[in-house]
């Protein structure tokens, strides 16, 4: 089960940010898990990805953490 996927300018900092600051997380309460993504795989696989705030040495940028990937 996911959320269904994301268009290409939804994958940024702010909306990474909102999703991490919308917690709890728990039973009954899955924390958001999107699919597809093809525009950044190749056409023969599907993943499952949470989308996640990156900040580093004062860079900020998303982070796609995969927790399914599988053949289409």
């Amino acid at each position: 089960m996911s959320d269904g996927p994301l268009q290409v300018n939804e994958f940024n900092y702010h909306n990474a940010c909102l999703l991490r600051d919308a917690e709890p997380w728990g039973q009954g309460f899955a924390e958001p898990l999107f699919d597809g993504a093809d525009q950044l795989t190749c056409d023969y696989e599907r993943i499952a990805y949470r989308l996640m705030p990156d900040e580093w040495r004062g860079n900020q940028a998303v982070q796609l953490m995969i927790e399914y990937r599988c053949a289409a």
